[in-house]
């Protein structure tokens, strides 16, 4: 594709079928806005993507537990994760420690949260397998959160539903 650069003040050739439905960066300010920020205007609701529910999963689990757990979900082919490290208190309460001799209790315990976002039909293997491979047999095992998830969208292609994850 050439580029074309057009004379100031000639004319822009036509616009080819490639950008159909393109709006110009000069049309785009002329147009009066929509949304939120426009009280005489109101959004019109999305209609949802006909594809598959989504589930999220989000497991909070030990850090030591994290490299079995990232294996296990590789094996069963999730390519998806996001992984993060997160502070809390379950029960316990927290832990005691001892540093230089002094004694002190740690209010929020360093863990690790893992997020997985995809279709219905893998949730219960992917919950399996995190409970699994996440369990010592201790307290501060760590908890598994498992949600329904309205709608996915895709910020750079605007794909929706199972096909954005």
């Amino acid at each position: 594709m050439a580029l074309f650069i057009p004379r100031p003040g000639a004319a822009l050739p036509p616009p080819s079928a490639e950008f159909a439905g393109h709006v110009t960066a000069r049309e785009a300010r002329a147009r009066p806005a929509t949304g939120a920020r426009n009280g005489d205007e109101t959004l019109e609701p999305r209609k949802p993507a006909q594809t598959a529910a989504l589930t999220k999963i989000e497991a909070i689990i030990r850090e030591q537990t994290l490299d079995a757990v990232v294996e296990r979900l590789v094996h069963l082919g999730v390519r998806g994760l996001t992984i993060s490290d997160v502070k809390g208190a379950g029960r316990s309460g927290g832990r005691h420690e001892v540093f230089r001799g002094s004694a002190y209790q740690v209010a929020f315990v360093p863990k690790i949260l893992v997020e997985w976002v995809g279709p219905d039909d893998q949730a219960e293997a992917i919950l399996r397998a995190i409970e699994q491979r996440a369990n010592t047999g201790q307290i501060g095992d760590g908890k598994i959160f498992v949600q329904r998830v309205e709608e996915a969208v895709r910020v750079r292609t605007g794909e929706r539903g199972d096909l954005a994850v």
